[in-house]
């Protein structure tokens, strides 16, 4: 899960007005200020800590939450990625 949620956010925040060369986590911070209603940041936060943990060490998952954060990590994508083009069709 880590690969495709992470990798995509540095060139997307830069493209978005982020500066270059900075921690991962500034880009983060950069697309949920942009993105991000403060009401949703609750489940936002919950998919990091779950992504930091398999980082160190994957641990084992039920396969209800699984689909319940791959739904949520859906939904981010997007709003970040997909919404704002589909916008300009209407």
């Amino acid at each position: 899960m880590r690969c495709w949620i992470r990798a995509p956010r540095r060139p997307h925040a830069t493209q978005e007005g982020a500066d270059g060369n900075r921690p991962f986590t500034e880009y983060v911070a950069f697309l949920l200020d942009k993105y991000v209603s403060e009401n949703a940041r609750e489940w936002v936060d919950a998919i990091r800590d779950m992504g930091n943990d398999a980082t160190h060490e994957v641990p084992p998952i039920d396969h209800q939450r699984a689909k319940t954060v791959m739904l949520f990590a859906e939904m981010i994508l997007k709003l970040v990625d997909e919404y704002p083009g589909e916008a300009k069709t209407i």
